[in-house]
């Protein structure tokens, strides 16, 4: 089983913040080898700017507790990524409002579920929408814009795709309100962290991203 929970950047104690940031570092760095401004002074844990207490975070854990993925949101009217480093990607008005949230920091790996990546982003999608969001905007690739395509989801390009290093960035924006009728998420509990619960079977095809 896979169980997928979301916490307040307040609510992490320094172990769970450490093994988020170990696994953000181990995908985002030796993996894809993105040039990040990280913030944190520990060698292999990657944090940066935008992880402060406006930030909610969802995070798959496996049977052994261990991070297979993750996701992070946050309001666009804190400072966000693609406000504060990639504005040339967006060519109206950047959004700064309470019905619109950020998407970023997403990623699943050393998993073996083959739809947990698009298990995290639903389960992302609803949980802005039970608090009124009705935008989920993201700095991310043509080939990840694919991805989503592939699966059915509604998007929009905020504006024309720019090249950085190797890879094609675009910005886009989801509406909220296409996974409102998806049964899949399970409330267990909703205190001051607004931490959410949803247990996943393992698929019987094994499958690593």
């Amino acid at each position: 089983m896979y169980r997928l929970v979301c916490t307040q950047f307040l609510n992490f104690d320094k172990n769970e913040l450490d093994d988020l940031g170990r696994f953000r570092h181990d995908v985002f760095i030796k993996q894809l080898k993105w040039d990040l401004n990280i913030t944190s002074s520990e060698e292999g844990i990657e944090t940066d700017e935008f992880d402060t207490e406006s930030a909610r975070y969802v995070i798959a854990y496996n049977d052994n507790d261990k991070i297979v993925g993750c996701a992070r949101l946050i309001p666009t009217y804190s400072p966000y990524l693609l406000s504060d480093v990639f504005p040339y990607l967006c060519e109206s008005d950047l959004p700064r409002d309470i019905a619109t949230w950020e998407i970023s920091r997403y990623a699943a790996y050393g998993h073996e579920l083959e739809s947990l990546p698009f298990d995290i982003f639903k389960f992302a999608m609803q949980l802005a929408g039970m608090h009124g969001v009705k935008h989920l905007v993201a700095v991310t690739t043509v080939a990840i814009e694919r991805y989503f395509l592939r699966r059915g989801v509604i998007l929009h390009r905020m504006g024309k795709v720019n090249r950085k290093g190797k890879d094609k960035l675009i910005a886009l924006s989801f509406p909220v309100e296409q996974f409102d009728d998806d049964d899949f998420l399970n409330v267990i509990e909703a205190k001051g962290g607004l931490f959410f619960y949803r247990a996943l079977p393992v698929s019987e095809n094994f499958h690593l991203s």
